[in-house]
């Protein structure tokens, strides 16, 4: 798994959450799809 992180200058990083994988810089300018499964809703869903 990983984690989208934007830092304030707008560079856009996949960080890793297992320590065996690298984070990924994504270049400016590139485009990127997310992937996921909704586990839990917090509030009601309508």
């Amino acid at each position: 798994m990983q984690r989208l992180h934007v830092d304030p200058s707008d560079h856009v990083t996949l960080r890793a959450e297992n320590p065996g994988f690298p984070n990924l810089v994504l270049p400016e300018l590139s485009e990127m799809m997310v992937w996921g499964v909704v586990t839990f809703i917090i509030s009601p869903a309508s």
